[in-house]
């Protein structure tokens, strides 16, 4: 990722760094719950799909991309807070 962003070198100004920073911590974890399935509980298909799309908006350094990226990862956790985007476990066995 830092052949994208030198400031995941921590070159550049500080704002650019944390930015960086935060943004490339979360589109990690977004990546590997997208490839896992899993966070705290199995992931639906189509949230897993989202995880690797808020992923990949978050690698590329562009202010705008972050934006839509972080909106994406409120969306997935108000989903994953209402029980909406994850698989329902089967009590009954």
């Amino acid at each position: 990722m830092f052949v994208y962003n030198q400031a995941l070198l921590m070159e550049g100004p500080v704002l650019g760094v944390i930015q960086a920073f935060v943004t490339g911590i979360t589109g990690c974890i977004c990546l590997a719950a997208g490839m896992q399935g899993w966070i705290g509980k199995t992931i639906k298909n189509p949230f897993r799909i989202l995880l690797l799309a808020i992923a990949f908006l978050l690698v590329v350094p562009e202010l705008i991309t972050d934006i839509i990226g972080i909106v994406g990862v409120v969306v997935f956790a108000l989903a994953y807070k209402s029980g909406l985007a994850v698989v329902k476990e089967d009590t009954a066995k």
